[in-house]
């Protein structure tokens, strides 16, 4: 994903997991793509590390492949979006089968959330 946001002009990118097992793959695969990884839980955020992703002033959170297999606890999603700036956005993708049809809406309440099902 970080290489698809360089690709279309995104000018900073931090990448976030809780397995080294990422950062190492995203810096072999993906090199220079990213402007920080953070191998963290976000359930557990000391003080430094909030601090830290706060200087950041993320404006966009993009969570691909985590939801809908509790690959990601509620609380670390929870976390990271309170992270993102007033106004900024939030994307995520999850499985098409875990929608039924009346589910696949944009609402004017929650037009800053669209629901994209991904096959």
């Amino acid at each position: 994903m970080g290489e698809k946001l360089s690709e279309l002009g995104v000018s900073r990118l931090i990448g976030a997991d809780i397995e080294a097992e990422a950062q190492t793959a995203c810096e072999r695969d993906r090199p220079g793509v990213y402007d920080a990884y953070y191998v963290a839980d976000l359930c557990q955020m000391d003080d430094s590390l909030e601090k830290d992703l706060r200087d950041w002033q993320i404006d966009c959170l993009t969570c691909i492949a985590a939801l809908g297999f509790s690959d990601i606890p509620t609380e670390a999603l929870v976390n990271a979006f309170n992270l993102v700036q007033p106004g900024g956005w939030t994307t995520f993708n999850i499985k098409e089968t875990f929608l039924q049809e009346s589910d696949i809406r944009v609402s004017r309440a929650s037009s800053r959330i669209c629901f994209l099902p991904t096959s």
